[in-house]
């Protein structure tokens, strides 16, 4: 019966399928900088112990917080 259940459920699975964007290496070479630049900041962020804005590369923006210490 189980196993009845479990290949209903595993039938009703759709999948999708997504291309991969190709990017020229002048492409990449930008992406790798500008990830290397958020992490730097973000480094010297939680150095600091702060909070910040992030906006992710489609655009998309959070507010992200350190977590708190409640160990005390």
């Amino acid at each position: 019966m189980i196993t009845l259940k479990f290949a209903q459920r595993a039938k009703k699975i759709k999948n999708k399928v997504h291309a991969n964007a190709v990017q020229s290496p002048a492409e990449m070479l930008l992406l790798i900088r500008q990830l290397r630049s958020e992490n730097d900041k973000l480094k010297d962020l939680l150095k600091k112990g702060g909070t910040a804005i992030l906006s992710s590369p489609d655009g998309d923006s959070t507010t992200e917080k350190p977590p708190n210490d409640e160990s005390e």
